[in-house]
């Protein structure tokens, strides 16, 4: 059988802003590519550059770049307070240029769940799975000791938003993105070439997100294999994917 090497399209936007007032498309560029960059800093003729492992690892790895300098502290007394307090979601009174909030209930001793106000929608017209997680080729967190809540999902069988969300030691205080530094990686499991396409999110995906993402009230979606059977069975792909093809900047 012939080894299909045709690219695949994978289609992205900044997903919805919480608020839905607070919008920041300014601050969103393509997902860059890991590989070039990490090979170019290797010495001329390193055995890395032939390594077929590494360059398996690296391929179809992506980075979500900040665009701007973010950097502020947290004052002791208000991540105390966001980790002490029951309420689910609030934002955090902070000189961030991005807003920062507590993002549900803690889920670990010691850390509370806070989510920078960035996040993305990735799609795909066939299957495609992608894993999503922290940078670490380098390692960085913006705030010291904190986890990326990560995840994986076939992004052409289902669709709902990659989100920044940490879980962040309560004695933790400094928060920094530097201009151009990593956020997050995407990996797509494709030996296929990925090329990428915006789309505008108009009000129709947005309302069409909000009933995905809050499917799980019809209480018998308990993985991802009943969510995605879901999807087909309901057309969904079909119905996003017309709206979204005319919707590529």
């Amino acid at each position: 059988m012939r080894e299909n090497k045709e690219p695949i399209v994978v289609y992205w936007s900044p997903a919805q802003f919480i608020p839905e007032q607070e919008s920041h498309n300014l601050l969103y560029q393509e997902p860059q590519p890991i590989m070039d960059k990490f090979f170019s800093l290797l010495y001329k003729g390193s055995s890395s550059t032939q390594c077929p492992a590494a360059r398996f690892f690296f391929h179809n790895t992506f980075s979500l770049n900040s665009t701007i300098r973010n950097e502020f502290k947290i004052p002791k007394h208000v991540i105390e307070d966001a980790y002490y307090t029951d309420d689910m979601h609030f934002d955090l009174p902070v000189d961030s240029h991005v807003r920062i909030g507590k993002s549900r209930q803690n889920q670990m001793e010691g850390y509370v769940n806070l989510e920078y106000n960035m996040s993305w929608f990735f799609f795909a017209e066939e299957d495609l799975t992608m894993r999503y997680s922290a940078p670490y080729f380098p390692a960085h967190s913006p705030i010291e000791g904190a986890m990326l809540a990560s995840g994986s999902f076939n992004i052409g069988k289902w669709f709902r938003p990659v989100n920044l969300e940490y879980y962040v030691p309560v004695e933790e205080t400094m928060f920094s993105f530097k201009e151009d530094q990593p956020m997050a990686f995407v990996q797509f499991e494709t030996e296929r070439p990925i090329i990428f396409k915006r789309f505008i999110l108009n009000q129709k995906i947005a309302k069409l997100t909000t009933e995905i993402v809050g499917s799980d009230k019809f209480g018998f979606l308990n993985n991802l294999k009943d969510r995605y059977k879901l999807f087909a069975k309901s057309s969904m792909r079909e119905v996003l994917m017309s709206e979204i093809k005319s919707n590529v900047v």
